[in-house]
Formats: C-alpha cells, sequence, structure tokens
C-alpha cells in the first residue's frame, strides 16, 4: 500500500491575485511560512520515506520545514511543478476575466490550449507518469509531494475517475493535504484539501493559484 500526501505550497502575496504560474522569485508571505510550519507540526508524526517537491521556490519552502524536522532531504521533479500558463504567465486574474480564451479555458479544460503554454490533459498525464514511477520506487511507502493547486486536481480527478472538466466543484487551499492511497484493491481518496484551520478558509484560497 501506498499513501500518497499531495501537498500544496503555502500562501504568497500573489496568490490570487495573479496567474504565476512558473515565475521565479516568489516566496512565501507571512501566512505561507506558518502554513508551512503548521504542516511540519501536522505531518511529523507520518513515517514518510521520502519528500518530493516541485522546483518553484514556494514549494520549497513549504516542504523544507517537515524535511528539516524529518531529516529528509527533498527530492526535486520538475513533472511535479506548476503548470506551464505561457503568454497567460504573471497576468491578473482580473484582467483574465475578459479574455474570452480564458473563460474558454475555465469551462472546457479537457480540450482547451493555453497560448504557448500547456493543456491540462498533458499535465495530468506528466503529474501521474511521476507519481506512479515513485509509487513503484516505494511500494509500500508514505510520500510527500509538495506541488500546486490546479495539478494536485488532475492526480485527484485520474485517481478518484472525476471528469477533468468538474475540476472547479472542489477546492485545493494553500498549506492543504490531500491524501491518496493506492493498495491491491486501487486507489481510493482519503482526505481532500485538509488545512486543519477552518478560519484559513477566507484568508489564502487563491482562485487556485
Amino acid at each position: 500500500m501506498t499513501m500518497l500526501y499531495l501537498i500544496r505550497h503555502g500562501c504568497t502575496d500573489l496568490t490570487g491575485m495573479a496567474l504565476i504560474g512558473r515565475t521565479a522569485g516568489i516566496h512565501l508571505n507571512d501566512l505561507g511560512r506558518e502554513q508551512a510550519q503548521d504542516l511540519r507540526t501536522r505531518l511529523s508524526g507520518i513515517p514518510f520515506s521520502a519528500i518530493y517537491s516541485s522546483p518553484l521556490e514556494r514549494t520549497m519552502e513549504t516542504a523544507q520545514p517537515l524535511a528539516s524536522a524529518l531529516g529528509i532531504g527533498i527530492r526535486v521533479r520538475e513533472e511535479i511543478s506548476e503548470i506551464d500558463f505561457g503568454t497567460w504567465t504573471g497576468r491578473r486574474f482580473a484582467e483574465l476575466g475578459n479574455d474570452p480564451a480564458w473563460v474558454f479555458y475555465n469551462k472546457f479544460r479537457s480540450v482547451a490550449q493555453i497560448p504557448e503554454g500547456e493543456d491540462f490533459l498533458s499535465v495530468q498525464s506528466r503529474m501521474v507518469r511521476c507519481l506512479e514511477s515513485i509509487r513503484q520506487e516505494y511500494p509500500d511507502g508514505h510520500i510527500a509531494a509538495f506541488s500546486h493547486a490546479d495539478p494536485i486536481k488532475t492526480v485527484i480527478a485520474h485517481y478518484t475517475g472525476f471528469h477533468i472538466d468538474a475540476y472547479s466543484r472542489f477546492e485545493i487551499f494553500t498549506g492543504s493535504v490531500s491524501v491518496v492511497r493506492i493498495d491491491a484493491g486501487g486507489p481510493s481518496l482519503v482526505t481532500l484539501n485538509h488545512t486543519g484551520h477552518l478560519e484559513l478558509v477566507d484568508h489564502c484560497r487563491g482562485a487556485a493559484h
């Protein structure tokens, strides 16, 4: 049995304001650092076999307190990074709301294409392929994967059979943990979007990014 802990990075000053994407140099803010420390407390009792992270600063900074507490090195995997948002990268959500291509993208993720970016199904493919390779390496392990909201949603959709166009029907908050168990009977979703702190819901939900 493998337990996959899918953890979204902590909050940044641009979370919920702009489509950060793979922009370098975006760090956790005070709330994000608090969330990272809280994750260390919440997860330090779990016998993790390995900790993986997207290469972006905000995920690495979120993973670091837990990795330090457990004495486990962080393994960086490009495959679990944020979506390549192409020409949309860095644009404000308020501005994107007037772009017909953005509106279409948010209704039909299964077929929409980001200008000069990657499509949602490709994101799902790289995420699942990576996690499955890790699962083969640790068939009886607990694995932490620090990633991003929409990539995590694609993984949950894959393992639950949820249609990818319905991605907006559940949330992945900053600092949240979603757990998928995979055993001989197949995958099952154990925990979705767990923060342990309901008061954080209105502080930094982040419009998925």
